[in-house]
């Protein structure tokens, strides 16, 4: 993204970008934005985008039919007994016998 952003730019400097996306937020990169109008500073100057303008929370589009509410699942693995099990020469076990 950021070579097509900066040859546009460089094309015509007056170029306005909106972004859009469902996942401000990368994993290994951070915040995608540097200011939130809420007047947060999340980012850096690095950033893809200077300014956040708008969001929807979550809780809202739940609220509002959008997306179904999480629902948290503890799964039973206290239930199972893994003591017969056998670790490969790798250290990892077999899907077959995990099934």
């Amino acid at each position: 993204y950021q070579q097509i952003i900066g040859h546009l730019r460089q094309v015509n400097p007056q170029i306005r970008l909106l972004g859009l996306t469902a996942t401000p937020f990368r994993l290994g990169k951070g915040w995608i934005y540097q200011f939130h109008y809420h007047g947060m500073v999340r980012g850096d100057e690095k950033a893809l985008f200077r300014d956040c303008i708008y969001e929807l929370p979550l809780r809202y589009m739940i609220k509002h039919g959008y997306l179904t509410p999480p629902e948290r699942l503890d799964m039973p693995v206290v239930q199972y007994d893994f003591s017969r099990l056998q670790a490969q020469s790798n250290g990892l076990f077999s899907e077959a016998d995990l099934n």
